[in-house]
């Protein structure tokens, strides 16, 4: 009847969400608060391409490349595309644009030449990529090739051409952020539909543009992490099924009874039906932990269960006690054993509901599901299905039926210790205990180098560890780290800074700061030496108006203000002015003349956060890259390398607050709060285990003696877990508990 009833949340009360791996805190309020001042106007949706050839400069793979991009833009995708002109870039897109594009138009425009990227030689091509490369406009072309990226000088007509040769490229297709249902961009678990719906949009422009791939390979990088987690989510049924075979051989080895198999099959499936319906009924969110770890634990301790419990009453039975008082005897013998066993495993399970993280509490609650629902079914319930099966065997078969089917054990061996064990481990046992003195110090010293090696276990988060290492997705990260230069990339990371920003001490600050980050060595630098960004600054898009007169002109037609810059700073001379240009740009952008802005009012609210009928003050951000974040322990180095520059930003009376987010600090916050709460959740269930034990066997001799093999266990697995080169996150700090 509990499983019918639980059968119905199970199915009606799926989860549609995935678990939070974030704990809170202040990084993660501030990540917030950037999502919700500064939404993106443009989707990017990045790319890689290796040449098949190593050299990707060739007519073959940029003349494909050109056609699938053609194709993406007149696709059903096309309305979705970002159509505009990249001021940051000085270029004008549709979508995308890379050198295919660029040598595309040099070829049309050259009428000397007399060909387009489909008729061109190889030879041609290499002219127009040096022509493209030697322009004053040609810095992003440059920048997106591969870090490998070379040139030959030769002679052609009379005149020195450089022949680029590059294994790879990189690019991004720009979309419409509001057309795929705004919000952030999120490269993280989130599971909501919008989400979902660019991570599917990302996955269908990637497949426009990979067209045949026969002379080249592309990758969206990082570009489907939820649909990629949900996918490889789904591959937890087999590896159940898996673990529900190898459990039943061994009930079927241990017990040696195929009606008992069938059994325990049947008793395993209400197993899940009940955490399952169970979990679901209190409104536990799906993840990794839950539906992969805590069934696989469930159904070993569930078999667990059953073969003591079953062990124990055919002992009985074989004594020729009736079924019933069997089944009695049997439970007066090992029921105490289980129902300590449950107690101990649920409350070290639920210890992480003191974790602080979600995903973590859901895994603790559930397992403490798992736990009950093991010991009900397996070590309660289906002893007594067994138990009554007997009894109707009996009345069928008669004594004699019940003594033939019922097979017996073997018989006692004697070792040559001359007392009675079962086989090569009773011997064994017996003979560690006869060399105690020589065990007990083997146990410990082995124990205190683990100890050692187990606190040098790092917190990590490396994609190779959360999915498939020939996933689209982690190759796209190696991709991106086998072609890009290291000073050119790294995971964006934002700085966020609140004050009086039309005051010049402060915008002289924001300058002084990006002055500072060039000689940063944890961000990622331009070859020029400054820091490399992944959107404009405030500087930037005031600049664009103090330079421009016709920007200019239309401020003071909008504001009355007219804005001059007698000092050549390109900000405006005063704050009133500044105020102006700010008033200005939030509500009708950044005009470059009378057809085109450099940045429209929704690209300039990327940057900047102005309420012109207020008084308050403005926010800003600056986005950059932090290298070398795959290794988790330069994350806290560029923290506080980033700390060190903002400190003087935030000595200014007119800067309220200035502080650093992005995916990288927000990862290490989670993985720190993974370490503290292990360092809780790990402490209080030996504790309270060890109360536990203290009461039920009345004896603290006994409790110490049981607690401290357990307390060797977590040493050894986690001192095996760094020389097999694991980390410590989120998933593997659960290991914990189930040990």
């Amino acid at each position: 009847m509990v499983t019918g009833l639980l059968a119905v949340p199970l199915v009606l009360m799926a989860p549609e969400e995935q678990a939070s791996q974030e704990p809170g805190g202040p990084v993660f309020d501030l990540q917030k608060k950037v999502n919700d001042l500064f939404p993106p106007r443009i989707h990017v949706t990045s790319i890689i391409v290796e040449d098949r050839e190593r050299d990707i400069l060739r007519q073959e793979p940029l003349w494909e490349l050109y056609r699938n991009e053609e194709e993406l833009r007149g696709s059903e995708l096309g309305g979705l595309l970002y159509d505009g002109y990249d001021a940051d870039n000085e270029r004008r897109i549709f979508g995308v644009f890379t050198i295919a594009d660029a040598v595309q138009s040099v070829l049309r425009l050259d009428p000397a030449i007399r060909a387009t990227l489909e008729t061109a030689t190889d030879d041609q091509v290499k002219q127009a990529v040096h022509r493209i490369l030697e322009s004053p406009t040609g810095r992003p072309m440059r920048d997106s090739l591969s870090k490998d990226a070379s040139f030959e000088r030769r002679m052609f007509d009379g005149r020195e051409v450089k022949y680029w040769r590059a294994e790879a490229l990189s690019a991004f297709v720009a979309s419409d952020n509001q057309k795929l249902g705004g919000g952030p961009l999120t490269i993280s678990l989130a599971g909501d539909e919008v989400t979902l719906g660019k991570e599917r949009f990302n996955r269908r422009v990637q497949e426009i543009l990979r067209g045949g791939q026969s002379s080249f390979r592309l990758w969206g990088i990082a570009i489907d992490i939820n649909l990629e987690s949900e996918e490889q989510g789904r591959t937890v049924v087999p590896f159940i099924a898996a673990t529900v075979v190898l459990v039943l051989a061994v009930v079927g080895i241990t017990l040696r009874s195929l009606r008992i198999v069938g059994l325990t099959f049947l008793a395993l499936v209400m197993l899940l039906v009940w955490l399952k319906g169970g979990s679901n009924l209190l409104g536990l969110k799906s993840s990794l932990t839950l539906d992969l770890i805590v069934p696989i634990a469930m159904i070993s301790l569930g078999v667990d269960f059953i073969i003591h419990a079953v062990a124990r009453y055919r002992e009985e039975r074989r004594h020729a006690h009736e079924p019933a008082l069997a089944l009695v005897a049997g439970f007066a013998g090992v029921l105490g054993a289980l129902t300590l066993a449950m107690l101990s495993d649920g409350v070290a399970f639920l210890a992480n509901a003191t974790s602080g993280i979600e995903t973590v509490i859901g895994f603790g609650i559930a397992a403490g599901i798992a736990v009950l629902a093991s010991y009900v079914i397996m070590g309660v319930f289906l002893p007594l299905v067994i138990m009554r099966l007997d009894q109707r065997r009996l009345r069928t078969t008669g004594p004699s039926g019940v003594a033939t089917s019922i097979p017996c054990g073997p018989p006692p061996v004697r070792t040559g210790f001359g007392r009675p064990a079962r086989g090569m481990v009773g011997g064994l046992v017996v003979l560690f205990a006869r060399c105690r003195w020589a065990v007990l110090p083997a146990a410990a010293i082995l124990t205190g180098a683990a100890t050692y090696l187990a606190f040098q276990l790092e917190p990590e988060m490396d994609v190779k560890e959360f999915f498939d290492a020939n996933s689209d997705f982690v190759i796209s990260l190696d991709k991106l780290d086998q072609h890009t230069a290291p000073a050119l990339s790294g995971e964006p990371a934002v700085l966020y800074i609140e004050g009086d920003l039309t005051a010049r001490e402060s915008l002289a600050g924001i300058q002084a700061l990006l002055d500072r980050l060039g000689d940063n060595e944890t961000v990622g630098r331009t070859e020029e030496g400054e820091v490399s960004l992944y959107r404009r600054t405030v500087l930037t898009l005031l600049s664009r108006i103090t330079t421009n007169e016709y920007a200019s002109s239309r401020v003071l037609a909008g504001t009355g203000v007219a804005i001059t810059d007698a000092d050549g700073d390109r900000i405006p001379d005063t704050p009133a002015q500044v105020r102006a240009a700010y008033d200005y740009m939030v509500a009708a952008g950044v005009p470059l003349d009378a057809d085109t802005l450099v940045y429209d009012s929704d690209q300039v609210r990327e940057t900047l956060f102005h309420n012109p009928a207020t008084d308050q003050d403005q926010g800003t951000i600056i986005v950059l890259g932090i290298l070398g974040t795959r290794q988790q322990a330069r994350v806290g180095v560029a923290r506080e390398a980033l700390e060190r520059d903002l400190a003087p930003l935030r000595e200014l009376p007119t800067v309220s607050f200035a502080g650093a987010a992005g995916s990288p600090f927000t990862r290490e916050s989670t993985l720190q709060a993974t370490t503290r709460a292990l360092s809780i959740s790990l402490p209080l269930a030996v504790v309270a285990c060890f109360v536990i034990l203290v009461l039920w066997m009345r004896s603290f001799s006994f409790a110490l003696v049981t607690i401290i093999p357990v307390g060797m266990v977590v040493s050894w697995l986690y001192a095996f877990m760094y020389l097999a080169g694991f980390h410590l996150n989120f998933v593997t700090a659960t290991v914990a508990a189930v040990s």
